[in-house]
């Protein structure tokens, strides 16, 4: 099976800023896979790279098994990529049920012909109902979005990426911003719709807490280069993100 990502010798240069060096990542399908680092080490723009917001300077990118370093976001989107960002990139005065389904027609849209058109519909219908249920949000369905707490605005916008045919989601900072119980409720439901969904999550964030119990897999990225990848067991033990990253973050760190 092909991977769900894999990216060789990224390099970015802004002037004489080099915001990524030589980066290489392989993400098999199905798996969960975070990416670390203190301010500046290049994360955001490694996910631009990836997304396709920015073309690299050097280095290749595949989803999936094809060759995307050229293509623009929407091609990468048809090919199963979506990326959600720090801030919610929502319809706030659209209700949820809007939401999904502007999302779910921009995917499948209905057939000019009528005939054909119905079962376009009943299809549409019944993956909005499918999605409403799986995101916990079928109470919600009728609310304004810009009316609901922060950590249900994240939910919407994971559902506006399933909507779209999302086989890998790229999350950024997923949690932020958010409260004890809604941090837990988003990593719980990304769990079960890594599940249910068949997707593969790749996910900046700086709650090490959530990293260490999500990730199967983590890379830690510093001054724009990798400086260390694996397990979570293997990261928690590395003396050099310790003195690079994870004893700022977590004073007294020691690993798992």
């Amino acid at each position: 099976m092909e991977p769900a990502l894999r990216a060789e010798g990224l390099t970015k240069a802004f002037g004489r800023l080099l915001a990524v060096n030589g980066v290489s990542l392989l993400v098999p399908q199905g798996s969960v896979h975070a990416v670390i680092g203190p301010n500046g080490a290049g994360k955001s723009t490694l996910f631009a790279l990836l997304s396709g917001a920015l073309r690299p300077d050097r280095g290749r990118v595949w989803l999936f098994g094809r060759e995307a370093t050229r293509l623009p976001p929407e091609a990468r989107v048809r090919l199963g990529l979506s990326r959600t960002f720090q801030v919610s990139q929502v319809f706030p005065g659209l209700t949820v049920r809007e939401n999904l389904w502007i999302a779910l027609e921009a995917r499948r849209g209905l057939s000019p012909f009528p005939w054909l058109r119905a079962r376009d519909r009943v299809w549409l219908e019944e993956r909005l109902e499918e999605l409403l249920e799986r995101l916990n949000l079928k109470e919600k369905a009728d609310r304004l979005v810009g009316e609901l707490a922060h950590g249900d605005q994240r939910v919407v916008e994971i559902g506006l990426a399933l909507s779209l045919g999302a086989k890998l989601l790229l999350l950024d900072e997923p949690t932020a911003g958010m409260s004890d119980e809604e941090t837990w409720r988003t990593v719980e439901l990304l769990r079960t719709l890594r599940e249910e969904e068949k997707l593969t999550l790749l996910f900046v964030e700086h709650d090490m807490e959530v990293v260490f119990g999500l990730a199967e897999r983590i890379t830690v990225m510093h001054l724009g280069e990798v400086l260390a990848e694996g397990t979570p067991e293997v990261i928690a033990a590395d003396e050099r993100v310790q003195q690079a990253y994870l004893g700022e973050v977590v004073p007294g760190y020691e690993g798992a």
